[in-house]
């Protein structure tokens, strides 16, 4: 025969009427002590708590956190704690703004996409500045026709494929060749040189003798080792070479040359301004001439030389030159004397001769004597 049950007696007036009003106190005390640490629960706490729902509170003195029951009669205690003791020294309250912070980013989904997405804007930006800034400094800093005062030999790998190989004769004029730089990116440190034959006085006997003398002509192959090698084997009326410049624009600040015959012997420079009246034959561009193109955008970091090779003065002419490092491929056939045309223009009401290159601005053009 099985046991009767063993009947139990509950009085549920009373019991949930000392539960409430201790509960109550607790809740009271618990605010009290949270409002002293960094200000009162948010109402969403207070609401659920006169729901049933379970209240967090910080304690100050003791860095504990308590968790209320509600009144109903389904609880599982009369009360029920969850500490988590702090054992670092930080202030409460940089705490309890911490939870407030995490707070919010997990319960409000359009701060934490707003904050997600600008994080990753920020990075794409930074990144795309980045590239923008090797890209830029490889066009504006690595261009063609550098400086000339190179003082170290040897040479360095292309960054970028090379249109003709490096120093593959690319035509010659005048008995001058023009050599590949590769491509208009790419600056070698290997420093030219040329044996010239020059005269040599002999001041005790007055005679004049002929040596091999080594001359330095600029940095292999850019647009200003041209030039002046132009001068120095084929220039009027006497080889002469004009000194060491930063970059190709900066010919046009010069205001002599010297002479291979003698050195310490300076020519002075002309300079004639394109677009200028001509007022005289001897401001006509003439063989032999460098036309010398700005520091400006589109390529030209240091600005670009060439020598004119041929002249064709009319309404519609041209110019016909010798360079190097400019498009780095072989000059037109068929006799490989030139390496491009540039178109020129004379106005007989003004008297103006402009040369007018499609690719970049001329100022002028140069000559010694």
């Amino acid at each position: 025969m099985a046991a009767a049950p063993l009947s139990r007696t509950f009085s549920p007036k009373s019991s949930e009427s000392s539960f409430s009003s201790h509960s109550q106190e607790r809740m009271e005390q618990n605010y009290r002590e949270s409002a002293a640490g960094f200000g009162p629960p948010p109402a969403e706490s207070a609401s659920n708590a006169a729901n049933g729902d379970v209240v967090v509170c910080q304690s100050r003195s003791h860095r504990e956190t308590t968790a209320q029951p509600n009144t109903s009669g389904n609880n599982y205690g009369e009360s029920t704690r969850v500490g988590a003791r702090d054992n670092k020294s930080a202030d409460s309250g940089i705490a309890s703004a911490g939870v407030a912070r995490c707070f919010v980013l997990t319960h409000d989904p359009l701060l934490y996409g707003v904050l997600k997405w600008g994080l990753a804007t920020l990075l794409l930006l930074f990144l795309a500045f980045v590239v923008f800034g090797m890209l830029y400094s490889s066009i504006r800093y690595g261009g063609n026709c550098t400086g000339t005062n190179g003082t170290s030999g040897g040479t360095v790998k292309p960054r970028e494929p090379c249109v003709t190989p490096f120093s593959t004769i690319l035509g010659v004029f005048n008995g001058v060749f023009g050599y590949s730089n590769c491509n208009d990116s790419y600056v070698s440190t290997e420093l030219g040189y040329i044996n010239l034959t020059v005269p040599e006085l002999n001041n005790e006997t007055g005679q004049v003798t002929y040596i091999s003398k080594q001359f330095y002509t600029g940095l292999a192959w850019q647009c200003v080792e041209y030039a002046r090698r132009y001068w120095m084997q084929s220039g009027t009326p006497q080889p002469a070479y004009f000194e060491s410049v930063p970059g190709a624009a900066d010919i046009w600040n010069l205001t002599f040359v010297r002479l291979l015959s003698n050195t310490s012997m300076k020519l002075p420079l002309h300079r004639f301004r394109n677009g200028d009246p001509v007022t005289s034959n001897l401001q006509v561009p003439a063989v032999g001439d460098i036309i010398i193109y700005p520091v400006q955008d589109g390529g030209f970091p240091y600005g670009h030389v060439a020598v004119i090779a041929s002249v064709e003065i009319s309404t519609h002419g041209a110019i016909y030159v010798a360079e190097q490092n400019w498009a780095n491929a072989v000059w037109p056939s068929a006799y490989h004397n030139y390496s491009r045309r540039i178109p020129l223009y004379y106005d007989m009401l003004t008297s103006t001769i402009t040369l007018d290159d499609p690719k970049g601005k001329i100022i002028g053009w140069v000559r010694y004597g």
